[in-house]
């Protein structure tokens, strides 16, 4: 396994060395850190590069608004479903309970 400085990093990828610092100080990257030293193997910036991916609009499903109330965000198990939170339609009259969970 080939370990890369910062500086060899910062070289290869065209990232500054500031960037790479805020990374690795953020957690957002992974390194090994040796004597008070960081180090980046090429499968860590591999990983991190691929984490970083946005799928194209094609690859990803479109989120819908619906008259129920706000969405759930979308997981890999399914489809994007209202919370049971609902909202109130346009359409619809407070009720008592709505109306003293308002004040």
């Amino acid at each position: 396994m080939k370990l890369f400085t910062i500086k060899e990093t910062a070289e290869r990828t065209k990232w500054s060395t500031d960037f790479i610092r805020d990374e690795i100080h953020a957690n957002r990257i992974a390194y090994h850190k040796i004597k008070g030293r960081y180090f980046l193997s090429e499968q860590d910036i591999a990983d991190y590069i691929a984490r970083s991916r946005v799928a194209a609009l094609g690859e990803r499903p479109l989120k819908r608004r619906t008259m129920e109330g706000p969405l759930v965000p979308h997981t890999l198990e399914g489809p994007l479903v209202p919370s049971t939170t609902s909202r109130l339609t346009p359409f619809e009259k407070p009720t008592k309970q709505r109306k003293k969970m308002r004040k």
